[in-house]
């Protein structure tokens, strides 16, 4: 650990490839710096937090029912959602709360990269991807305590992570078997919204699944309580919302500014069973050239060597934005968020 030690110090110093530390966590504190992450004082927004999510409700009581046997009282579960925030949160041993308490690792702080730095939640969410991060393999000084193995909960139907688990013990107690008490955990909680999928979902998969055989065009199929894309990021809530205030007789709905989509329910005349949407962008939207940024845009250095960064990426890899996010070491949601931010549009 001496060696992480020192290959942290010398990134800090301006190193921007010290020897010692895992090619991941080297990834991370470079996206860290990009952020403006201040090791010594991160800002973590406090966001509110709605307490009955569908993801909450499923996964808290499965994660309760073997926390004692698997983990112990020397150790904190957290459930985050998919941006990072802290959602419901497990620990016994008080001493450990107030711990945790100090290092901000509560209910309704977000934990995501650019706010944190380098963690196991925080970087899980960056990436879409298992991380374990021990002792000053975190961005943040106030972290070197702890040692932190998260992994996300890819939801069976939708194929869309809904949630982290992440779990947290002291630097001391850190051992190698913590990214497969995750991984059980993960799996247990799976298998739980396996369970709960109904007949409905079942079906409006099965119709997803049959139009994607018909169309290469982008695809979207929703009903009142989850959305299945592969394509593009959608908001659940706001499109089912949209869609029913269209009607069952409509042939066609707005999917952002740009974007338009044929809706095809699964049961004609009705949206009972929900429906798939057959998405058609303009051709503004897919325009292969990013758009002219202002001399006077907000950004700060740091975030304009972030977008540079993308942008080059993309241009390597001829626009395809799944071989650009993984050469950056970003999930293609966290990609998409950053295209937005900075409005490249390609």
């Amino acid at each position: 650990m001496t060696s992480v030690i020192r290959a942290w110090e010398s990134f800090l110093e301006g190193n921007p490839a010290p020897t010692g530390v895992r090619d991941e966590v080297l990834l991370s504190w470079r996206r860290s710096r990009w952020s403006g992450v201040d090791p010594e004082r991160p800002d973590l927004p406090e966001i509110p937090v709605a307490s009955d999510s569908r993801f909450q409700r499923t996964a808290a009581p499965v994660l309760e029912s073997i926390a004692e046997p698997l983990v112990g009282d020397r150790t904190a579960m957290h459930l985050l959602d998919p941006d990072g925030v802290v959602m419901w949160r497990w620990v016994t041993d008080a001493q450990l709360a107030r711990e945790l308490d100090a290092a901000d690792a509560r209910v309704g702080v977000r934990w995501a990269e650019d706010a944190v730095g380098t963690s196991g939640g925080g970087t899980t969410v960056e990436t879409d991807r298992p991380a374990t991060v021990v002792g000053a393999e975190h961005f943040a000084t106030k972290l070197h305590g702890w040692a932190c193995s998260a992994a996300p909960v890819v939801h069976p139907l939708t194929r869309r992570v809904c949630g982290i688990v992440n779990v947290s013990v002291r630097a001391a107690d850190a051992n190698p078997h913590l990214p497969l008490v995750v991984r059980s955990m993960v799996a247990a909680v799976t298998m739980e919204l396996r369970n709960q999928a109904g007949a409905q979902q079942r079906r409006l998969l099965e119709t997803y699944l049959a139009w994607r055989h018909r169309t290469r065009k982008p695809l979207v199929a929703v009903d009142d309580r989850i959305a299945i894309s592969d394509e593009i990021a959608v908001e659940h809530d706001d499109l089912w919302d949209r869609l029913v205030a269209a009607g069952p007789l409509a042939t066609v709905i707005d999917i952002d500014a740009l974007t338009l989509a044929r809706i095809h329910p699964v049961t004609p005349g009705t949206l009972a069973d929900g429906a798939v949407l057959v998405v058609d962008p303009s051709p503004d939207a897919t325009a292969p050239t990013p758009i002219v940024v202002s001399a006077d845009d907000p950004w700060t250095p740091l975030e304009r060597a972030e977008r540079d960064v993308i942008v080059a990426a993309l241009d390597r890899h001829g626009g395809n934005k799944s071989r650009a996010a993984d050469e950056i070491g970003l999930s293609r949601r966290a990609l998409y968020d950053k295209l937005a931010r900075y409005r490249i549009r390609r």
